[in-house]
C-alpha cells in the first residue's frame, strides 16, 4: 500500500463534474466513503504522486449504501531527460532586451491526450502532475505520469526563446516525440531530449472584417509553417485565442515562413478542441494547412523580429 497522501474523487460520469473529494494518508487502513450521496450514476477516482488507478469505477446510487467499489492502485510511469540550448547564431544575440537565460526557470509538462478524455476535465487531479523543472544542468524528471499518450509543452522564461528539436535516444522502435511518448504503467523512459534556442519572434495584430460583419464569438488565430521541409514538423505550428475585440498575441515562434489563418471554431462541442491543439491530430493538420494554403496569406519572421499592428483579414 502506498504511503503517500491520496486523493479519491468522486464525479459525473457524464461531463466530468467533481462532486466530492477525500485526501488522507494511507497507513495501515486504505478504506473510503462518501456520505450523503443522492440517488444517480457517479464515478469515482483516485490518485497520488506516485500512483494512479486504472480505470474510473462507475456505480449507480439508488435508495441504499453501496458498497465494494475498490479501487487498485498501479505505479505511474517516469520520463527524465535533458534540456539543452542551441549555439546561439548572429542574428539571435541582436535580441533587444535578452534576459539571461536560467534553465531553472524553464517548465517542462507533459499533457494527458487520450481521445477518451477528452470531456474538459483533463486538468490533473493531483497538483503538480506532469510538471518538472530542469535543475542548473538542464536535467529533469517526471515521476508522476498516467499511462498513456502525453505531449510535451514548454513554459519558457521568455518571449525570445523557442523550442528548436525534441529526440528520444536509444529506443528501438524510433519514435517521433513531437508527436508525443505514449507509456504503461511502471515505465522508466530516459533519454528524452528538448532543445531550444534564442531568436524566437512576436506576432500581434488584429482580425479584421468585411463590413456589417460581426467577430464570430470564439476565434483562433493559426500559424501553419510553409516550407516544404517543415510541414509535419508540429513544433512550427501555433494557435492562439482572439479576444473579444479582435486582438491576438503569439510568441516564441520559431524564425521562418508561415501561411496565417483566422478559423471560427463552430459547434457546442468547441471547449474540448479549444483544449487541444488542432495541429495535434494528422487528418486536422491536413485540413488546417489546406485552408491556409486556399487564404493565402504568408509571412515570413525573422529572428527576434517582433511584429505589432498586423491585420489579419477573416476570410470566413
Amino acid at each position: 500500500v502506498t504511503q503517500a497522501p491520496l486523493m479519491i474523487v468522486l464525479r459525473s460520469p457524464t461531463n466530468g463534474e467533481t462532486i466530492d473529494t477525500i485526501s488522507q494518508p494511507i497507513k495501515n487502513q486504505n478504506s473510503y466513503a462518501f456520505y450523503g450521496v443522492p440517488n444517480g450514476d457517479y464515478e469515482v477516482i483516485a490518485s497520488n504522486a506516485d500512483m494512479h488507478i486504472q480505470a474510473p469505477r462507475r456505480f449507480t446510487v439508488k435508495d441504499a449504501d453501496v458498497t465494494g467499489v475498490d479501487l487498485a492502485l498501479l505505479p505511474n510511469a517516469t520520463i527524465s531527460g535533458l534540456v539543452a540550448v542551441a549555439k546561439a547564431n548572429s542574428e539571435a544575440l541582436e535580441c533587444k532586451n535578452q534576459r539571461e537565460l536560467h534553465l531553472e526557470d524553464i517548465i517542462v509538462r507533459f499533457r494527458r491526450d487520450e481521445s477518451e478524455e477528452k470531456r474538459g476535465d483533463l486538468l490533473p487531479i493531483f497538483p503538480g502532475y506532469g510538471v518538472g523543472i530542469p535543475d542548473d544542468k538542464g536535467v529533469f524528471t517526471l515521476s508522476d505520469l498516467k499511462p498513456g499518450r502525453h505531449r510535451i509543452e514548454l513554459q519558457l522564461p521568455a518571449e525570445t526563446w523557442y523550442v528548436k528539436a525534441l529526440t528520444v535516444a536509444d529506443l528501438k522502435p524510433t519514435i517521433d516525440p513531437r508527436n508525443g511518448l505514449t507509456v504503461k504503467s511502471g515505465d522508466r523512459l530516459s533519454g528524452l531530449r528538448i532543445t531550444i534556442a534564442e531568436g524566437a519572434a512576436t506576432l500581434k495584430g488584429q482580425v479584421t472584417l468585411a463590413e456589417q460583419t460581426k467577430l464570430p464569438t470564439r476565434l483562433h488565430v493559426h500559424l501553419i509553417p510553409a516550407e516544404a521541409d517543415a510541414l509535419e514538423d508540429i513544433l512550427r505550428f501555433a494557435e492562439t485565442n482572439v479576444d473579444a475585440n479582435g486582438a491576438f498575441t503569439v510568441t516564441n515562434l520559431a524564425p521562418g515562413k508561415y501561411f496565417l489563418l483566422a478559423r471560427a471554431i463552430p459547434g457546442l462541442a468547441s471547449a474540448d478542441k479549444l483544449m487541444r491543439p488542432v495541429a495535434w491530430d494528422p487528418s486536422e493538420r491536413k485540413k488546417l494547412r489546406k485552408e491556409a494554403e486556399a487564404a493565402n496569406l504568408a509571412i515570413e519572421l525573422k529572428s527576434c523580429q517582433q511584429i505589432t499592428g498586423y491585420e489579419l483579414r477573416l476570410t470566413k
